[in-house]
């Protein structure tokens, strides 16, 4: 806290409109009088503990159950000159229906697939796939041989494992012994054709995702290994944390579709008590507390984005953080917590914010809106500061801007810097702020000049519609007539509905000067609206930052709601029972859970969701 003028008693920053002025006594007069108000804040009890726990374990059991396997093939073969082949001797004929090959973590597989006998081969396949690492690709080959035969039409493209299928996904048996190699080098070295066939037992039929990267997984549980290892990442389009963190997952349980998704699902727990713990400081009940952490266990782009080897769960985490402890300052709170420092919130909010922009750079649209936020309450606290004949400039204007420069630039900045330290050494990239620097440049550049378009792409704008989901991952099983899918979308009830509570918390700020309402309304417009200016493909989950804040403006309104009047509490109660029914409606195209065609056909409610 700055330093008192003489004769001048130092403020505590707090703008909330509906609570009036603590006083303070004659005898403590190093302690800050309130400018704006000040909020007596809720202490988290053993009450709120248990409630946490319980929507934590909802959320994270069925998270958990089938997000992925250990058992992801890990040894394989790779081609060390052109045209080298070998084929596969099923020793009787066999109908192949499907081939599945396993790429490794090697950018490229270019490989020629023909039936037929030796000498005697007819051209089946061409498949030539870069970048698509760590994942299967699914060849349907309908062709009644013995022999199969593979030849590489280029060095370098590593094969973990090979599986085939006869009618109904029975799977093909090959033994060590059925690989031929028709070169002369096959198994020199620590090469061994047949680590192709070594962990058959390991896979699911037909395999799927649950021992494959999916989606952007290919860029990011990649990159994550590639930090391990020490090497040069091969994703540079965003800071590095996000992708050190999923590596941490990745060297606990190894380079597998469980190693890779566990952080994910971690931090997306993490969200639910953080949802809580603010939910119930911003609307100082136990209501507001549980209504927050229930919606975001419930929240079906939360639960997809938990279980897959992306970073925005991570980037939102953070961001909460940022955004709960600036809201303490906002809100002047940090002094009935004890804390001895009015700008120790501030301090913690720039933490998380240079944790945040080390995993993605959109996080600067939340930092925008904290200042924005900042200078707005500035400006109530000049407005006081001039009624009660207070100084105002050094206390409240300069000594905050000061802690604000150090926690939101000097801070995050240096952990910015840190997070590229294990790319640092690498030979060829060079160390120190030049390298970072360079990397950043880079990376602006990327986005700045990206001219791809994709089918599941939408714009901003449409986001709060839910006009275009993303069609995550697809697997069609025409033995069994099921269909499996993953598909970025909200839960309609928290979407859709949020849009006239967010209406009604812009009325209330403009209408009623409501400070909390003001701290939703622009958190929410300051993370949307800088979409408008950027000209690269945007998908919906693009909206996930904003997420807590839809939540947040439904809570707003519930929380009046609740304690108005007894007969809206059936209207809430019911609201929360279509909130878990439309999780639970959607949740086979959230998990991958087989379904029929028609269920899924069910769920295509507007004629833009294509999945």
């Amino acid at each position: 806290m700055g330093r008192k003028n003489k004769g001048t008693k130092i403020l505590q920053p707090s703008i909330r409109k509906e609570s009036p002025p603590a006083k303070q006594s004659e005898n403590r007069k190093s302690k800050p009088e309130p400018l704006a108000g000040e909020t007596a804040g809720v202490s988290f009890d053993k009450k709120d503990a248990v409630i946490c726990s319980l929507l934590i374990l909802v959320f994270f059991f069925p998270g958990i159950w089938n997000m992925g396997s250990l058992n992801t093939p890990r040894s394989g073969w790779t081609p060390v000159q052109i045209n080298e082949s070998f084929y596969i001797d099923f020793k009787n004929e066999y109908t192949v229906d499907y081939v599945y090959l396993f790429q490794g973590n090697l950018p490229k597989i270019d490989y020629k697939i023909y039936s037929g006998s030796p000498n005697n081969w007819s051209l089946l396949y061409n498949l030539s796939k870069e970048n698509f690492v760590l994942s299967w690709s699914g060849i349907p080959v309908n062709s009644t041989t013995r022999y199969l035969r593979f030849v590489a039409a280029s060095p370098g493209g590593e094969l973990d494992e090979i599986v085939m299928y006869t009618g109904n996904y029975k799977k093909i048996p090959i033994s060590k012994d059925s690989i031929v190699c028709e070169s002369d080098n096959c198994n020199t070295g620590n090469r061994s054709l047949s680590n192709l066939v070594d962990e058959q037992n390991n896979i699911e039929d037909p395999p799927s995702y649950l021992t494959g990267a999916i989606f952007d997984e290919i860029y990011f549980a990649r990159t994550a290994y590639e930090h391990l290892m020490h090497e040069r990442p091969f994703e540079y389009t965003h800071p590095p944390l996000g992708k050190l963190l999923i590596a941490s997952g990745i060297l606990i349980f190894g380079l597998n579709a469980f190693g890779w998704r566990i952080v994910p699902l971690i931090f997306g727990a993490i969200m639910i008590p953080v949802m809580y713990i603010f939910g119930k400081r911003m609307f100082n009940t136990r209501f507001g507390g549980f209504s927050c952490a229930f919606l975001i266990a419930f929240e079906s782009m939360h639960f997809v984005l938990s279980r897959i080897a992306m970073i925005d769960v991570i980037l939102s985490t953070f961001m909460l953080l940022m955004f709960y402890f600036f809201y303490m300052y906002y809100r002047g709170e940090f002094f009935k917590q004890g804390w001895k420092n009015a700008y120790t919130p501030l301090l913690l909010s720039g933490i998380f914010f240079g944790l945040a922009i080390s995993v993605k750079l959109t996080a600067l649209f939340g930092a925008i809106a904290v200042m924005v936020l900042f200078l707005l309450l500035k400006r109530d606290e000049l407005k006081k500061a001039e009624r009660l004949r207070k100084n105002f400039f050094k206390p409240f204007l300069l000594t905050p801007l000061f802690f604000m420069f150090i926690s939101f630039v000097v801070i995050s900045f240096f952990i910015y810097a840190l997070s590229y330290t294990p790319i640092m050494g690498i030979p060829g990239e060079g160390s120190g702020l030049s390298m970072v620097l360079r990397y950043s440049q880079n990376m602006l550049t990327y986005h700045e000049t990206l001219t791809a378009t994709h089918p599941f792409s939408s714009p901003w704008w449409s986001w709060i519609f839910m006009i275009k989901p993303v069609w995550i991952y697809n697997l069609s099983n025409p033995f069994e007539n099921t269909v499996s899918n993953i598909v970025a979308i909200g839960n309609p009830a928290i979407w859709w509905a949020s849009i006239p509570f967010l209406f009604f918390a812009a009325w209330r700020w403009v209408k009623e000067k409501d400070s909390t309402a003001r701290f939703i309304t622009v958190a929410f417009l300051l993370q949307l609206l800088p979409y408008l200016f950027i000209g690269r493909v945007l998908f919906l989950y693009h909206m996930f930052l904003n997420v807590p804040f839809m939540i947040f403006a439904i809570v707003y309104g519930l929380n009046i709601l609740w304690y108005k009047d007894n007969k809206y509490k059936y209207m809430v109660v019911a609201y929360f029972a279509a909130v878990v029914l439309l999780f639970v409606y959607f949740y086979p195209l959230l998990s991958a859970y087989p379904v029929s065609s028609q269920f899924t056909n069910a769920h295509r409610w507007l004629s833009s969701w294509i999945f």
